[in-house]
């Protein structure tokens, strides 16, 4: 079978790329290995009860009619309305130090103000660095790529500020340790504190549902339980792609959201690739609760949170660490009817090759009993130390505990593909989406736009750029 442009991945951004491509009359199929479309932000049932893979917020909200603005660009590019992704706002969040604690909201004044109060010194250059972010075009898909870390320190002198800032944005983008490109951070600080958080009322099954009918309705095939094996070359072209079903589907152009070091290896290229890697990998345990988060004073919607001043984010030399990491309670959103339980979801920094050494196997399925049973183990105890830690910050809600479930390296690397299970793929991000062969493109996590709205216009940017030819 032959198509204009097949696409691997029916993650956001596979979906998106499909979605334009689709609307332009070009004849595209996306091939999903797993059986749900969403990739990193998909869904998940167990004891009766739905989850969301990935999702703690919908970030760069913005209320309906708001131009000029990151889901301004979405919503026009995928012609759908405000309305359709049926999103309702956060209340506050929060991120705790020891020494400092800043509170933030859809409403920039609120984090501004809290900056004037606790550090009245660097006000001035709260303000200045934020103008530096207003002016910078984050979007552009050629740049200049340079430390966050360096820039920002121009404007913030104090450590403590600087890390504070820092601390959620490293959380929900960074796939370096420690630093990001400047890029990178203008964009989540777009995301995060100019624009802010929200979620869909009917989670990810609701948006992924609304985007698999857009692409389809407009004439794209999506073809789920679809693995592909590998990527023929010749020629300095990618000319197939092989399924493990055998299936061959040949295409003019390839956008593969499997990551840039994955997608080189499926060429038969990786391993000249291998320090490509990403290191950044999480564990994530969820806790349903007899009563709602509010019930027990909890009223953040998501913290990130330090146990130390001196905050650092990079890969733990042990399975897990826990002196940082992020807390959502996405039962806190200003949502139009209570949810029947609530939810505490935790997450920690986490090693892969740690996890790996304990299972002897990347699947509990393929390990030997006794590397399972010492798996297991090591998840219980992760998530007593998880339960822990929150508990300090919000107040001990171990009681409350009606059902769990705990994720790790190992589960993220077996949903999404990526190596090392990385939450945020390589940190070397290709921003045209070029790769050595001439018709074959990245979109998604190793472009470079991140969070559910950049993942989307990642594949709406690169395929208007290399699709619409």
């Amino acid at each position: 079978m032959h198509y204009d442009n097949l696409i691997i991945g029916a993650g956001l951004s596979g979906l998106a790329a499909g979605i334009r491509l689709a609307h332009f009359g070009k004849k595209t199929c996306i091939v999903e290995s797993h059986s749900v479309p969403g990739g990193l932000n998909s869904y998940y049932r167990r004891s009766k009860r739905s989850f969301n893979v990935g999702l703690h917020a919908f970030t760069n909200y913005v209320p309906a009619g708001t131009r000029g603005t990151a889901l301004a660009k979405l919503l026009r590019q995928l012609r759908l309305r405000h309305e359709d992704l049926g999103l309702v706002e956060q209340t506050f969040s929060r991120i705790a130090f020891p020494s400092c604690e800043l509170r933030f909201s859809n409403e920039f004044e609120l984090l501004r103000s809290q900056v004037e109060e606790k550090f009245p010194g660097e006000i001035d250059n709260f303000s200045r660095l934020d103008q530096r972010i207003q002016d910078f075009d984050e979007t552009a898909l050629e740049q200049e790529i340079f430390s966050a870390h360096g820039e920002v320190g121009k404007f913030i002198s104090d450590p403590l500020l600087l890390n504070l800032l820092f601390c959620p944005i490293l959380f929900y983008g960074s796939a370096s340790e420690n630093d990001m490109p400047f890029h990178t951070f203008a964009l989540l600080w777009k995301a995060l504190y100019r624009a802010g958080f929200a979620y869909p009322e009917g989670g990810m099954k609701a948006v992924l549902d609304l985007l698999t009918g857009k692409f389809t309705e407009s004439g794209g095939e999506l073809r789920l339980g679809a693995r592909v094996e590998r990527i023929d070359v010749r020629d300095g072209l990618a000319r197939e792609a092989v399924l493990s079903s055998g299936d061959r589907i040949t295409a003019d152009r390839i956008f593969s959201s499997a990551g840039y070091v994955e997608t080189m290896r499926l060429c038969g290229a990786g391993e000249s690739n291998c320090a490509e890697v990403g290191k950044i990998s999480v564990a994530e345990y969820i806790a349903c609760l007899d009563c709602q988060s509010r019930d027990l004073k909890i009223e953040d919607t998501i913290i990130f949170f330090s146990c130390n001043d001196d905050f650092a984010y990079r890969r733990p030399d042990c399975l897990a660490d826990f002196a940082s990491g992020v807390i959502a309670m996405p039962d806190n959103y200003r949502h139009r009817e209570p949810w029947p339980e609530g939810m505490v979801r935790v997450v920690s920094l986490a090693n892969y090759d740690k996890w790996f050494e304990l299972l002897n196997a990347d699947n509990p399925r393929l390990a030997e009993p006794a590397h399972r049973r010492a798996y297991e183990e090591a998840k219980n105890n992760c998530a007593r130390e998880m339960i822990a830690v929150a508990g300090k910050i919000v107040g001990d809600f171990s009681q409350h505990i009606v059902f769990s479930d705990l994720f790790t390296p190992l589960t993220l690397k077996r949903y999404t593909g990526h190596l090392q299970g990385t939450l945020y793929g390589s940190p070397g991000k290709k921003l045209n989406g070029a790769t050595p062969f001439a018709n074959l493109y990245i979109v998604g996590t190793d472009q470079g736009f991140l969070g559910i709205v950049g993942a989307m216009l990642s594949g709406i940017s690169i395929a208007n750029l290399h699709g619409l030819s």
